[in-house]
């Protein structure tokens, strides 16, 4: 029977208003936003937006109570379809909701968020600092009440969270192509195994790989980016006062009294730095190279985040008369390839070499 269809009434007729929760007949209304409580609320007739806030506990810090959105279901001509309106909650707070409404209490962006960095070390008053857009290295360090006379400029360690992710998926790509390698390779080692019975030597290959896949899959980066740092009165307006990002942190050590030689060696160890040595001095006091080391790999971790490898492109002539300065490392990879085994891989030591000079680190097979 349509609503519009007049119906007559007679005597004794009984006319029965029933309720709609005699028959659980609740219809719904939607909060979302910058309020305490978002979710469905049951719709009542007169339910205005404002006791629709209020029943989602209120509006939060940063909501914009001046462009609350409303999306309306319409229904024309047997389609269904949404309109969205926008109304200021000051100026139209008893603006009646219909069932199903949806609204919408935008947060301003980043109103909640407190981006921070941290100075750790030499600095006067090491800590957490919040930070504003724009704000630069320099700024920060002049809240952080400047450098102390202990400073060490050279040693200090710039970390970024978003040089770390970039790090980090140059790592993986890496690792993702030795292991592509290491499985054609040894596919075709297993099928030669077949003929020529040396099923063993195949085996003994594929486990050693998946050991150094492994190792080289736990390697994280360290988000280093290479800093020179300076007095304030230098720094400021360099090419190194970066603009700052949530996560950076600036560490600024001491000065160190040692370089440190690593890896393949006959000692590994720290020797007090003494001023005009080079790398060739340094790898002499460790004993020089093993027999297994490979000596084309060599490379120094600078104290400031910089690599210099016996294998760069021009610098090998020089390289061993390259003079070191305190907290740097002179490191020596192990010859992989030397092994049998490696020769699943295709340039292993060209890979591995990549990855601890990008993360930073130094890594030992």
């Amino acid at each position: 029977m349509s609503d519009a269809t007049p119906v007559e009434l007679k005597a004794f007729d009984r006319v029965t208003l029933l309720s709609r929760t005699d028959y659980n007949f609740d219809e719904p209304v939607h909060i979302a936003g910058a309020v305490r409580k978002a979710g469905e609320f049951v719709w009542h007739p007169a339910l205005t937006v404002k006791n629709l806030v209020d029943l989602a506990g209120g509006p939060t810090i940063g909501a914009r109570t001046d462009r609350v959105e409303i999306s309306r279901i319409l229904i024309k001509e047997g389609i269904s379809d949404i309109s969205h309106l926008t109304v200021d909650l000051a100026d139209q707070q008893n603006f009646i909701l219909q069932p199903y409404d949806y609204v919408l209490v935008p947060r301003v962006k980043d109103a909640t968020r407190v981006a921070t960095v941290t100075l750790s070390g030499e600095v006067r008053y090491p800590g957490t600092y919040s930070i504003a857009d724009g704000e630069y290295l320099s700024d920060v360090i002049r809240r952080a009440g400047g450098f102390t006379d202990n400073a060490y400029f050279y040693g200090a360690s710039f970390t970024s969270l978003q040089a770390q992710k970039v790090q980090q998926q140059s790592i993986d790509k890496m690792v993702q192509t030795l292991e592509l390698t290491a499985q054609r390779n040894i596919a075709k080692m297993e099928q030669l195994a077949a003929a020529e019975d040396s099923a063993a030597e195949a085996q003994v290959s594929q486990i050693t790989a998946q050991k150094l896949i492994k190792e080289l899959a736990a390697v994280k980066a360290s988000g280093r980016i290479s800093m020179r740092l300076a007095p304030l009165s230098e720094l400021t307006g360099s090419v190194f006062d970066v603009e700052l990002q949530e996560g950076d942190h600036l560490h600024i050590p001491p000065k160190p009294a040692f370089v440190s030689v690593v890896g393949s060696v006959y000692s590994p160890n720290s020797y007090l730095f003494q001023p005009g040595l080079t790398v060739a001095d340094y790898l002499e006091l460790s004993g020089g190279p093993t027999k297994d080391a490979d000596e084309d790999y060599i490379y120094v971790q600078r104290a400031n985040g910089e690599v210099l490898s016996a294998k760069q492109s021009g610098m090998f002539s020089r390289f061993y008369s390259q003079e070191l300065m305190p907290g740097d490392a002179v490191v020596v990879l192990e010859d992989l390839e030397r092994l049998p085994v490696m020769r699943v891989f295709k340039d292993v030591t060209e890979i591995v070499f990549r990855i601890v000079t990008t993360a930073g680190i130094f890594f030992a097979i």
